[in-house]
């Protein structure tokens, strides 16, 4: 129990210093920090807090890792919240037409005209 505790300690440390390279225009710090704590958490089963998971989805966006932000922000596609619905499928919309299915991309946005 104890070692899953310092785990999730570890995770909170790591997530505040991603948002810290965030803040400061580290893309590549915190890109290293997110796929650092993604194997990390996957091997203590913890789970990353959705603010967590949306903002390293919109950095992989933001460095054209268009596939990996997918990945990511189809993980909001059960979502109940207006804000993060809109959020994500924008963002979603912009990976999509990056990788030439504007098909799908055109979907999303008229989903949000509703």
């Amino acid at each position: 129990a104890k070692e899953n505790n310092d785990a999730e300690e570890f995770v909170i440390l790591y997530q505040l210093l991603f948002r810290a390279c965030m803040v400061d225009g580290d893309l590549n710090g915190a890109l290293g920090i997110a796929e650092m704590l993604e194997k990390f958490t996957s091997e203590y089963g913890i789970t990353l807090n959705n603010e967590f998971i949306f903002n390293t989805a919109t950095m992989y966006l933001q460095r054209t890792n268009y596939e990996k932000a997918i990945e990511l922000y189809l993980q909001f596609s059960d979502s109940t919240e207006p804000q993060i619905i809109f959020n994500y499928k924008l963002n979603l919309s912009i990976c999509y037409r990056n990788i030439n299915q504007v098909d799908d991309a055109l979907i999303l946005l008229k989903e949000l005209e509703n």
